[in-house]
């Protein structure tokens, strides 16, 4: 059974700080939908998320709807994380058709759980160690130094880190870990 067909509500989340990015998941989606169909976006922006990965309990997420749409960050982690068939999760890349073919097959009743574990215990202890140099701006010169293992090693661990915590590369990695920190003042690191 189709839910587009029915003319029932369809809730789609949205995770993203773009709000462009919202507009055009609406107009996308207004384009593909049928007019009896009501639809609700939930939003959530990239940095609460992100946010929820520094808490002691991690991100806890109920996802109650068969469309999930996020950016960059959020896609990769989620990605990893929801096992469900039923839950379409796009990324900036999804095209019309894509979603257009989604929709037309869209299934009631979705429910999905997330517990994405906080950053700490996604990562090992040397990780962690490594972790809060990076973020505190030290260069792999003094990290070298600092934990008495070679530039290559400090490389290794860079990108094991950036590669479980989700980031595309070390500025983006550097920049939202740093910008959350400054948000929150420094209190959750």
């Amino acid at each position: 059974m189709s839910i587009m067909r029915n003319g029932k509500k369809l809730k789609i989340i949205v995770i993203s700080d773009n709000a462009y990015y919202w507009l055009g998941i609406q107009k996308m989606v207004e384009e593909i939908a049928w007019s009896d169909v009501k639809i609700r976006y939930q939003y959530i922006t990239e940095r609460h998320f992100l946010s929820g990965l520094h808490q002691p309990q991690g991100i806890y997420l109920k996802v109650d709807t068969p469309f999930v749409f996020a950016d960059d960050f959020a896609y990769r982690l989620l990605k990893q994380e929801i096992k469900n068939p039923s839950i379409n999760l796009f990324g900036t890349h999804a095209s019309l058709q894509e979603v257009s073919g989604s929709l037309q097959n869209v299934k009631n009743n979705v429910t999905c759980e997330i517990n994405i574990d906080c950053i700490q215990s996604r990562l090992t202890h040397r990780e962690n160690m490594m972790y809060m140099f990076l973020i505190n701006g030290y260069g792999d010169d003094s990290i070298s130094r600092l934990m008495n293992i070679s530039k290559k090693s400090v490389s290794d661990y860079r990108g094991r880190i950036i590669r479980k915590l989700g980031y595309r590369n070390k500025n983006r990695f550097i920049t939202c870990e740093q910008h959350y920190i400054q948000e929150s003042g420094g209190n959750n690191v």
